[in-house]
């Protein structure tokens, strides 16, 4: 059974970003909102990233099209009562330099290899959401020393078998293909939170195409780190949403089936942008899982 939103529970929805971040402030952790981008040097340029809380480290990988704006602060806050949240920009993407050649994941995966190497995380866990999901594949296969845990949100293998959701995907509203229909209320949650950055930003349309293209080659079993999932040796919490039609359902069970260490959970009535939506459900089970 669906869920319904009433027009009293819409309205605790679009308030819900700030009565979270006040709960931060509560307990002492500066908001998302309040935190500045910071830059750090790596051999092929600058990483631009926002860290917020304290705890182990939690680093997280944005998808395609995105920025570090695009993880609603309530999400972080709620996050970074017990994690330091290090959230990076991509290649090409604010303060992050794009470099030479083709982007491709396993390259985006050595990014954050990096990212972490310069910032002496020392083994962080690793949170990677649609595109970004296949980036931290990549990452656990080709640096297993670089992560302690992995979370996979809303994404699929690299071998080739990806399964494209039949599912007709809406033009509209902005983010519609984030939340099923019936979950108005949470989207526009969701762009009143993110739109609390006090300089929204997204990707470049070109960096975004050539994301969109590294994506592609990834889910088509182009890159040979996708074939190799068997060999990550993290346990990997594995999310998304039932209606989800970016990654199909059936792409999350693959990853589950394939990675030997993973737990996986579908949220009913939920898509792409599960992890707001069933924000307070989700960061409990992020906050088990990295115990």
């Amino acid at each position: 059974m669906k869920r319904v939103y009433s027009c009293v529970l819409a309205a605790v929805c679009a308030v819900s970003a700030i009565a979270f971040s006040s709960a931060a402030s509560a307990a002492g952790l500066t908001s998302a909102t309040a935190t500045p981008i910071k830059t750090v040097h790596v051999a092929w340029g600058t990483i631009g990233y926002r860290a917020v809380g304290r705890g182990r480290p939690l680093v997280l990988v944005v998808g395609g099209k995105a920025s570090i704006d695009d993880w609603a602060p309530s999400f972080i806050d709620l996050l970074a009562h017990h994690h330091l949240v290090l959230a990076l920009d991509n290649e090409g993407v604010g303060r992050t330099t794009l470099r030479p050649g083709k982007l491709t994941i396993p390259r985006w995966g050595d990014d954050v290899s990096d990212f972490i190497a310069a910032l002496h995380l020392k083994r962080p866990d690793v949170l990677g959401w649609s595109t970004g999901g296949q980036v931290v594949e990549a990452l656990a296969v080709r640096h297993p020393g670089s992560v302690r845990r992995i979370i996979l949100c809303a994404t699929g293998p690299g071998d080739g078998s990806a399964v494209v959701s039949p599912t007709p995907q809406r033009t509209s509203p902005p983010f519609a293909n984030f939340f099923p229909a019936d979950q108005d209320a949470a989207r526009v949650a969701f762009i009143r939170d993110i739109h609390r950055y006090r300089h929204f930003y997204m990707a470049p349309s070109a960096v975004a195409q050539l994301q969109q293209t590294a994506a592609g080659d990834w889910g088509a079993g182009q890159d040979a780190a996708g074939h190799h999932l068997n060999r990550i040796t993290a346990p990997a919490l594995i999310a998304d949403g039932s209606e989800d039609p970016y990654d199909a359902v059936a792409n999350s069970r693959a990853l589950a089936a394939q990675i030997r260490h993973s737990k996986l959970h579908i949220y009913p009535d939920a898509a792409h942008g599960f992890w707001f939506q069933d924000r307070a459900d989700f960061v409990l089970r992020i906050d088990r899982f990295l115990r």
